[in-house]
């Protein structure tokens, strides 16, 4: 007797446990073996749940928040952020089913590279801004993004106009989807102007000094604003905030008096030359020997200057086209009001209050970045990296000390991750 009931209950187990089995949901396959982040794929299969809450649908163990439509045999879901190559599976309340193929997620790498040698002096009064090193440093940077697998684009002098930057911006801005990587790179002059919307602590906004025209940074951050969450962004740029170092105030802008205009000038002229004791140091990077101990044995080499607007081009530049950046300035919405979604990892040349040197050849921010990353042997992450080439570059120039700063809501992934990871 009871070994029937044994018999009995362990058939009855059995048949729950087929019954169970036979209504999991299976998947049986899908519309498309690849696709990026927001890609709507329809996945077929049986023993789905006709309400979309009630399956939970993972992309490598991720789950896709979106399903946009359910039935018993199919589902149509986006691909969610932060999706990994690997199975789809399917969960509801009766049970699990995985793909029997993998699903690959593709993420796109771009940069974008901005050197400028010069500027349009018919927009900076008669003033060219004639530097070296810009345009290598930019063909340097589309050089490592292409070797990296990036989609790259290159803008030098002329065709780095206020105009083609934000459209490229906006561009990518469009076509970049979660996970994608954005690197864009500005090698040039760093500028200000008189703030207009009140979101700056000091009445003055920074600026890169595009060709025919600067651009401010409430615009720069609009741009940042545009990309979708989940975008990382990695941002180099190897200039310095010219009127952050002259120290300028706003009456400097406005009708300074001649001996305010000596002094600015003055100091100009003492920070845009490199120390010697420093030249002397660069110069023994740039033919690689060891640093010399007797430095008039130092070869003269390339003219080694700061990458720095005199004050007075700066408040001309102003004053000559007030009414253009009075309008762009009024009308860019304030830092404060604008979020940006996406996560940035900027690193800039140097700090706010001090300059990038110029070496003919390379800016020397560039140079140091170029020697960390090695031709790619650098296998460190986004901190690492700022800290390895804040190191080099203290070591050439001591009064140049590359910056690290973030926008935008964190990715602690990307952070921890090597410099132009694309998957």
């Amino acid at each position: 007797m009871q070994k029937k009931r044994s018999l009995a209950f362990a058939l009855f187990i059995s048949a729950g446990v087929f019954v169970l089995t036979s209504c999991s949901p299976k998947v049986t396959g899908f519309n498309q073996k690849s696709g990026r982040v927001e890609a709507e794929v329809t996945i077929d299969g049986n023993n789905f749940i006709p309400i979309a809450d009630e399956n939970t649908i993972k992309f490598g163990g991720i789950v896709a928040s979106d399903v946009l439509k359910a039935s018993r045999n199919q589902l149509i879901v986006r691909v969610p952020n932060g999706a990994k190559t690997g199975k789809i599976s399917v969960t509801t309340g009766r049970g699990m089913g995985d793909s029997v193929e993998d699903f690959t997620v593709i993420r796109e790498g771009y940069a974008l590279a901005i050197g400028l040698n010069r500027v349009d002096p018919a927009h900076y009064g008669g003033w060219d801004g004639s530097l070296t090193g810009c345009e290598p440093d930019a063909r340097d940077m589309k050089d490592i993004a292409i070797r990296q697998g990036l989609n790259a684009e290159i803008l030098l002098t002329a065709q780095a106009t206020r105009e083609a930057v934000i459209g490229k911006l906006n561009d990518l801005a469009e076509k970049l989807q979660a996970d994608d990587l954005l690197v864009v790179s500005y090698s040039g002059h760093g500028g200000q102007v008189l703030d207009q919307n009140g979101d700056e602590a000091d009445g003055l906004d920074e600026t890169w000094c595009l060709y025919n025209g600067q651009l401010i940074d409430d615009e720069l951050n609009t741009a940042w604003a545009k990309f979708k969450k989940g975008i990382r962004i990695l941002v180099f740029s190897d200039s310095c905030h010219s009127g952050t170092v002259l120290k300028m105030i706003k009456s400097d802008f406005e009708n300074p008096s001649q001996n305010r205009i000596r002094e600015l000038n003055n100091r100009w002229r003492e920070l845009r030359e490199i120390p010697d004791q420093e030249k002397t140091k660069i110069r023994s990077i740039l033919i690689m020997k060891p640093e010399p101990k007797d430095a008039a044995k130092v070869a003269p080499g390339p003219e080694l200057i700061s990458r720095l607007v005199p004050a007075e081009i700066l408040r001309s530049v102003y004053q000559r086209n007030r009414e253009f950046y009075v309008k762009i300035g009024r009308e860019a919405p304030r830092e404060d009001a604008t979020p940006v979604k996406a996560f940035a990892i900027l690193i800039s040349g140097c700090e706010d209050n001090q300059t990038s040197a110029d070496l003919g050849s390379n800016g020397l921010f560039t140079l140091m970045l170029k020697q960390v990353w090695n031709n790619g042997e650098f296998n460190g992450n986004h901190l690492d990296f700022h800290q390895a080439i804040r190191t080099k570059a203290l070591a050439a120039n001591s009064g140049q000390s590359p910056k690290y700063y973030t926008v935008g809501i964190e990715d602690k992934v990307f952070v921890i991750q090597r410099p132009y990871t694309v998957k």
